[in-house]
């Protein structure tokens, strides 16, 4: 039996994978399928993708290469929110220890290091939904620093953004961009979850108790059986 949250997961990993087809394989879908793909983007991202340009342009963002940067340092600052509200609340509850002191004396105080540590923990849960949630988005506005108009004079234009030549020292600039997007996303998440699956995989198997790590990055494990708990990575 399947999880209502391991089948939005596979959804989700459909529309990644097919919503790209055409603008990155130069793929010519059926209508119909156009439409649907369409369509779920818009849902899927809450339309941000496709409006982009409308509420961006009201933040001065009214470029493509500025519409880029803003996708690609947004969730980056989110993440830093998530990071520093929990370090707020774990200090709150550490300055509220330390004026019970004098009542309690023996009450062990929190390193700052461990303070950090339990931060993180605490974190992880929050973040790596977003992240599995937002990369979509990212890695879409990203490829598109590549498709272009090829017209008969010789010349080409950026399909997201008509107003940029392509194969100009303007646009390798905003592909270069486009790249260190596509590694800290696309591939930084996927060696990252590497990473996180790897070092946990005997709690994962069975073979060693659960850890506070592990509980907190269940999300990408805990919805698949355990001789396939990598499947994330796919």
């Amino acid at each position: 039996y399947l999880s209502l949250t391991c089948k939005m997961k596979i959804l989700w990993g459909f529309y990644v994978i097919a919503s790209k087809m055409p603008r990155i394989y130069d793929v010519e879908l059926p209508s119909s399928t156009s439409t649907l793909l369409g369509f779920s983007e818009s849902v899927v991202t809450l339309g941000i993708t496709r409006m982009a340009a409308a509420p961006l342009n009201c933040m001065g963002a009214e470029t493509f290469a500025d519409r880029l940067h803003i996708f690609f340092v947004t969730p980056l600052v989110v993440i830093v929110l998530v990071f520093g509200r929990c370090i707020f609340s774990n200090t709150v509850h550490e300055i509220a220890i330390r004026r019970s002191r004098s009542r309690s004396p023996e009450t062990k105080l929190t390193s700052p290091a461990l303070l950090a540590w339990r931060s993180v923990l605490d974190a992880l849960p929050l973040i790596t939904r977003f992240l599995f949630f937002i990369y979509p988005m990212v890695t879409t506005i990203a490829f598109e620093a590549f498709p272009c108009y090829e017209l008969e004079q010789g010349s080409s234009w950026l399909i997201a953004d008509v107003s940029l030549q392509c194969n100009t020292d303007e646009h390798r600039a905003v592909m270069g961009f486009a790249w260190i997007s596509v590694i800290v996303y696309p591939v930084g998440l996927l060696l990252l979850t590497a990473a996180l699956l790897g070092s946990h995989a005997n709690v994962i198997l069975g073979n060693s108790r659960p850890t506070k790590m592990s509980t907190s990055i269940n999300f990408l494990f805990r919805n698949y059986e355990q001789s396939c708990f990598y499947w994330e990575l796919f």
